[in-house]
């Protein structure tokens, strides 16, 4: 059964969390400084930075 199926499998630590939520309040604060997934995807795909 894949992992989408059953999200309340999944846990994350303490640290991960706030890391999380640390990234998501310097997004609120400068949305301008992100990139779209699937801008970030394709990077990763051709190993740019």
């Amino acid at each position: 059964m894949p992992v989408a199926e059953r999200p309340q499998d999944l846990s994350i630590t303490e640290a991960q969390r706030a890391e999380l939520q640390d990234r998501l309040a310097d997004y609120r604060a400068h949305p301008e400084t992100s990139i779209p997934w699937e801008v970030a995807r394709e990077r990763m795909r051709r190993g740019a930075r």
